[in-house]
C-alpha cells in the first residue's frame, strides 16, 4: 500500500515539475498576448512602451490591447478580427506610431509610470502607464 501510495505521490510530483517548466521552455499561452515576453521585461515600463509602438507598426491590435490598461468605452465593442474594426481600433491610438522613449520616471510605490517619447514628427509628449499584475500597460487618454 505504501509502495502505491510512494509511486503516486512521486508521479504527481513529475507532473508539477513538468506543467511548472513547460512555460520556460517557449510554450506560450495563444490566448495572451503578452505570454512571448518575460516577468522581467513587463517589468520595465520603458520596453512595454516600446512593444506597444512596435505593435501597432505590425498592425497587432491584439498584442496593442493588451498592453492598455484600460480600452477606451468606444473601442470596446470592436471585433478586431474583422479588417475594418481592427483599423479602426489601431487608428486610435495612431499619435504612438513611430514614438521613440526619451525617458522613464516610474513611482513604483504607486504602481504607475510616465514615459516621456518623441512621436513621429519629433515632438516631446508623455503618456501614463499603470502597472497592472506585474506588467506595464498603457492608461489611454
Amino acid at each position: 500500500m505504501r509502495s502505491v501510495l510512494l509511486v503516486g505521490l512521486v508521479l504527481f510530483a513529475l507532473a508539477q515539475v513538468h506543467a511548472a517548466e513547460a512555460p520556460k521552455k517557449g510554450n506560450t499561452n495563444a490566448a495572451d498576448p503578452l505570454a512571448k515576453f518575460s516577468d522581467e521585461e513587463l517589468a520595465d515600463p520603458g520596453f512595454c512602451f516600446r512593444k506597444l509602438v512596435e505593435a501597432l507598426g505590425q498592425k497587432d491590435a491584439a498584442l496593442v490591447k493588451a498592453f492598455l490598461a484600460d480600452v477606451p468605452r468606444a473601442l470596446q465593442g470592436l471585433n478586431l478580427a474583422k479588417e475594418d474594426e481592427k483599423a479602426r481600433f489601431l487608428a486610435a491610438f495612431s499619435n504612438l506610431s513611430g514614438a521613440s522613449v526619451v525617458s522613464v520616471q516610474r513611482l513604483a510605490m504607486a504602481g504607475v509610470a510616465q514615459v516621456k517619447y518623441t512621436d513621429a514628427k519629433g515632438a516631446e509628449k508623455e503618456a501614463r502607464m499603470q502597472n497592472c499584475g506585474g506588467r506595464w500597460k498603457l492608461m489611454p487618454d
